[in-house]
């Protein structure tokens, strides 16, 4: 679900969604200050009679759920819906001399008001390399990070397919992925179905914005030809979180600027350990950045990978703390299979990770 919360408070709130009749877990899916208002992709297991509970920690929270879809046991073969991760490539940025199919040569190239711009997300951009999404027909689905910046008022951002026509919808949409003030940088995961031409339209509500998408991977729609991975949920679990005294694998290992720290996955707590039948090949985790010391950009990918890929998770502002969902391939090769190394840009800054499951 893309989950909404409206902070009807004064004071500062997290909230969390977890499986109805549970326990309340350690965990949280978005953060919020006074009177804010945040969106973001929550990937939660249902109880068994198919319901969410929703936690609020202070004060008042109005919240809005928009269903973007399930996970659900093959009925195959061919299964359809598994999972392809790729290493996080951006595709498309609309700000000037970023060598994307979305920019400008030498001037920015922003979504303007009350418009879709469409986005092809298969193959490489320009110069790139390494795994894309396939250009055969095989990809039903994509899941990539959508990144808004440099916004001229508070808007909206949506993603959705084109239709059978690959044309892009002409009015304002039901539902939204993005909520942004003017002037800031924020994003969300989003997974969406593609269209004819293995494509998204994204849409703007008010003003004129920049914004880049970051690809992590593809679902198949049965026909293709390597081996997909099935989605294993769990209850939100927290399994780093670098502030002192987290009692986690991170605990007292705040990020320096420029630098990244391998975090190991399989095997720790109730993910499965790298040895047995099958290898998990993906993790699905909510990433928190917490009161960094400057503005700064976060990035998670799988800890083999030869160069830190050109791409975002998380945008956090100095002084604040900010959630995103990731979806992450684990490293497959040599002595860190099974790890991820989270990288921050500037300064220093504190950051948690709240498992909700993992493909294998």
């Amino acid at each position: 679900v893309n989950l909404t919360a409206v902070n009807n408070s004064s004071g500062i709130t997290y909230v969390t969604a977890f499986p109805a009749g549970g326990s309340v877990p350690l965990a949280s899916n978005m953060n919020l200050s006074g009177r804010g208002a945040r969106a973001n992709l929550v990937i939660v297991q249902v109880s068994s009679s198919g319901k969410i509970s929703i936690f609020n920690a202070a004060g008042s929270t109005d919240v809005i759920v928009d269903v973007q879809g399930y996970f659900a046991p093959p009925s195959g073969p061919p299964v359809a819906g598994t999972f392809h991760a790729i290493p996080p490539l951006r595709i498309c940025d609309t700000r000037a001399g970023t060598n994307t199919e979305c920019s400008g040569a030498t001037t920015d190239n922003p979504l303007n008001a009350n418009t879709w711009h469409k986005v092809v997300l298969s193959g490489l951009p320009p110069g790139g390399s390494g795994p894309s999404i396939p250009s055969d027909g095989t990809a039903a689905a994509a899941v990539f990070n959508l990144t808004a910046t440099q916004g001229t008022l508070a808007t909206y951002l949506t993603a959705e397919p084109p239709n059978s026509s690959d044309a892009c919808p002409t009015g304002a949409p039901a539902a939204s992925d993005l909520n942004i003030a003017a002037g800031v940088a924020l994003p969300n995961r989003v997974m969406s179905p593609l269209g004819p031409q293995h494509d998204v339209c994204v849409y703007n509500s008010l003003g004129s914005i920049n914004f880049f998408i970051d690809l992590d991977g593809w679902f198949g729609d049965g026909s293709e030809t390597t081996t997909g991975a099935l989605f294993y949920s769990v209850t939100p679990t927290r399994i780093c979180d670098t502030r002192a005294a987290s009692n986690t694998e991170c605990a007292g290992k705040p990020l320096a600027a420029n630098s990244a720290e391998l975090i190991p996955v399989a095997g720790v707590l109730n993910l499965p350990a790298i040895g047995g039948s099958t290898l998990p090949t993906a993790l699905v985790a909510n990433l928190t950045g917490v009161a960094g010391s400057a503005s700064t950009y976060l990035t998670l990918y799988p800890s083999d990978v030869a160069h830190r890929p050109l791409a975002s998770d998380l945008n956090p502002g100095a002084g604040t703390a900010v959630a995103n969902l990731a979806i992450v391939g684990l490293a497959t090769t040599g002595s860190s299979t099974g790890d991820v190394d989270l990288y921050n840009a500037v300064g220093n800054i504190n950051a948690i990770l709240d498992v909700a499951g993992w493909f294998e």
